[in-house]
């Protein structure tokens, strides 16, 4: 099946610019780099996927070969110049197309006062119809691209005519369009090489120097977190006849509606977080640029480092800014119930700090007693004041029933009914503010900028 495309006109000029075309050939090689996290990602990506997606991202300059006469419709009836009806047959001409003939149906934006084919002048060759509104199409024909005009011709222009003369003064007209699609499109694979490169290399910087934070994360001298515990609930254990001893029965099928998180796991994951806002603290200015996303990544990558003997990653970054722990990687035989939330937010607003809470977090919760940690990044650099207005939002939530300390200053515990659960959020306040330098923030032990 072939299809045809008009090139040259005044319409294309003034609406198709080609820039329009290369940008837009771009988008899946700026939307791979944009989705690179790690620098093992950056690396593979280089070896795997750069080449075959620049290639794709770049164009063929075009160029016009020789011509040949390829068919002719036969006469039907048109107007001519002056509007009366007249027999004329439909003479097309073909021209090869070398590189990539798209190109020719859109217009170099450098190039704006060049004239269009349909418009004047006129060819020397005067004919009944006036064929400057048919003047260039670019045809695909499977993986055939050809350029095509035509001329309509009555029968008595057919037999004293040569119409030579008016293809090559067409060929003329649009040869200068031709070459500026080239030049720009040459120009534009050079700088999309160097733009790439550059952005690479800015990757390889921003990712060494934000694995270099997580390395700079100094735990307390050879202490490492215990394996999160799961608190069995009273109806899970039965009194042993023989001894009178006490022996756990679990159903293999679920986990029981009031499992939770144990309370001294949960204190012991409050540190762990603070620690690592110690860290992101220290450098406002990179952390400050990352999304909710990123920042999570971050977050869960210290927590399983900092939880050893897990045999597999504990804690989960499963997208839409949340991290997760489950009650079947705490205990064999348990089902896959959330027991622990942690839900990253930027504090950009009174809605959107409460819609992280509910219903974003509250949705997330799967048994009666959950733990959640929100944690709630702060821009602003008057960060007590803007901590406290936070504060006082989350305390506006529906269900807020009692508030305690927990185990890091300034970082309250807030539990809320919702549903017949009873939810325990730790609201751990970060400070970010990317205009900040590093010695502008205390960052010591007992609770950081917080």
């Amino acid at each position: 099946m072939s299809s045809s495309i008009r090139a040259f006109t005044k319409s294309v000029r003034d609406g198709r610019y080609l820039s329009t075309h290369l940008v837009g050939k771009r988008r899946v090689l700026d939307v791979a780099i944009r989705e690179l996290r790690t620098m093992d990602d950056l690396e593979d990506f280089i070896r795997m996927r750069l080449p075959e997606l620049l290639a794709a991202a770049r164009s063929i300059p075009p160029e016009l070969g020789g011509g040949r006469a390829a068919s002719v419709w036969p006469p039907g009836w048109t107007r001519d110049a002056e509007g009366v009806g007249v027999m004329a047959a439909r003479h097309w001409v073909a021209f090869e197309v070398r590189g990539e003939a798209e190109t020719l149906t859109w217009w170099p934006d450098e190039a704006p006062t060049l004239l269009a084919a349909d418009e004047p002048p006129s060819a020397t060759a005067k004919l009944a119809i006036d064929n400057a509104n048919d003047a260039w199409e670019v045809r695909y024909d499977g993986a055939t691209q050809m350029l095509y005009t035509s001329v309509f011709m009555t029968a008595d222009e057919e037999q004293s005519l040569d119409i030579s003369t008016l293809i090559r003064e067409r060929r003329d007209r649009i040869d200068p369009i031709v070459h500026a699609i080239a030049d720009q499109v040459r120009r534009s694979n050079n700088e999309l090489d160097s733009r790439v490169e550059a952005i690479l290399e800015l990757k390889r910087t921003e990712f060494g120097n934000r694995e270099g934070v997580s390395k700079a994360l100094k735990l307390p001298y050879e202490w490492f977190a215990e394996m999160p515990l799961l608190e069995l609930p009273d109806a899970a254990s039965d009194e042993d006849p023989a001894g009178g001893a006490e022996v756990e029965t679990v159903d293999p099928l679920s986990t029981p509606a009031s499992a939770r998180l144990d309370a001294k796991s949960f204190e012991q994951i409050q540190s762990i977080v603070r620690l690592w806002a110690d860290s992101a603290e220290r450098y406002p200015r990179s952390f400050s640029m990352l999304t909710e996303d990123q920042l999570s990544d971050l977050l869960a990558a210290t927590l399983n480092a900092a939880t050893p003997g897990a045999g597999r990653e504990v804690y989960t970054h499963a997208g839409k800014s949340d991290i997760f722990v489950r009650a079947d990687v705490l205990r064999e035989g348990y089902g896959p119930a959330k027991i622990l939330i942690i839900e990253s937010k930027w504090a950009n607003s009174k809605k959107v700090v409460q819609n992280a809470l509910d219903p974003q977090l509250f949705s997330y919760l799967t048994v009666r007693d959950t733990s959640a940690v929100l944690l709630v990044l702060v821009r602003e650099k008057h960060f007590k004041e803007k901590r406290e207005r936070v504060l006082s939002w989350l305390r506006a939530v529906s269900g807020f029933a009692t508030e305690t300390e927990s185990a890091v200053a300034d970082w309250p515990i807030f539990v809320y009914e919702n549903e017949g659960r009873d939810v325990t959020v730790c609201v751990a306040t970060v400070h970010l503010d990317g205009s900040f330098s590093a010695s502008d923030i205390d960052v010591s032990p007992s609770g950081g900028n917080s």
